[in-house]
């Protein structure tokens, strides 16, 4: 999570200054001081989809009573000879749809896209990737997890960047003194 709060306060902080440095400085003016606005929005939209990134757990599997019970058998014996290292190496097949995972000792729901992810050791639903950079399972269906707001991350983030880009090259053209595309 360091890291991605790190590249995430870099990125924001970057592009918020160059595009105010440029407005303020390089090329005052309507066109930049819209293209910099715009910049900071982005720049909100990115730490808030980050800090929802980094609360989010309606994604991992919680381990109950209602999740963990009845412990299948095979576990049952592996567990009572003391010996897990004889625990089944594959997930188990419930009569009911679901599957156990035997790593988290969980039931995973039926019809639902399930995956443990090995560097969590947690069990996610609808499990897109785990995430090296910001630290996290990138997992969800809809509003639910938070796959969405990686994506509006990772969107927020490109959109800004370009703007970003734009604006200090409109910025370095007036200050070069070179005439924009189409002025008479």
């Amino acid at each position: 999570v360091q890291r991605g709060v790190l590249l995430v306060l870099f990125a924001t902080t970057l592009t918020v200054s160059l595009c105010e440095v440029t407005t303020r400085l390089m090329s005052p003016g309507l066109a930049t001081r819209l293209m910099a606005s715009a910049v900071e929005v982005l720049a909100i939209v990115a730490i808030l989809c980050f800090a929802v990134l980094c609360f989010s757990t309606a994604h991992l599997l919680p381990r109950t009573a209602q999740t963990a019970n009845p412990i299948p058998p095979a576990v049952v014996e592996a567990l009572a000879r003391g010996k897990p290292s004889e625990l089944p190496s594959r997930n188990l097949e419930g009569d009911d749809g679901r599957t156990y995972c035997v790593r988290c000792m969980v039931w995973r729901p039926s019809g639902v896209k399930s995956h443990h992810c090995r560097v969590c050791n947690r069990c996610c639903v609808h499990f897109d990737h785990h995430c090296h950079i910001l630290g996290r399972c990138i997992a969800g269906s809809g509003v639910r997890g938070n796959l969405l707001p990686f994506r509006l991350l990772l969107v927020s983030t490109a959109v800004g960047v370009l703007l970003c880009l734009v604006t200090v090259l409109v910025g370095a053209m007036r200050l070069l003194d070179v005439p924009e595309p189409g002025a008479a």
